[in-house]
């Protein structure tokens, strides 16, 4: 699975309030690659943080989607650069 693709599952495996700890389950992933993915979707507004109340330090936290559509970007074969010239040697 590649990262834009778990971006876009986390999306809709959000779709109602889900914990670091459910998302850990759900997708088998380490706690620092979820938290990357969170941020990453935290600051693009597509994910919303919901803190639980009367719990402190950032405890009884959950995800949930605000809806904003993720688009995926496709990418093609990377394309190699051909005959460049550096320093008067031809590549």
């Amino acid at each position: 699975m590649t990262y834009d693709e778990r971006q876009e599952a986390l999306l809709q495996f959000c779709e109602r309030p889900r914990s670091t700890e459910q998302i850990k389950a759900h997708f088998g992933i380490g706690t620092q690659a979820v938290y990357g993915c969170v941020r990453k979707l935290k600051a693009s507004g597509h994910l919303l943080k919901i803190n639980a109340p009367g719990k402190a330090n950032g405890h009884g936290v959950t995800y949930q989607w605000t809806g904003k559509p993720y688009h995926v970007v496709k990418r093609g074969k990377p394309k190699y650069v051909k005959g460049v010239t550096v320093m008067g040697v031809k590549l």
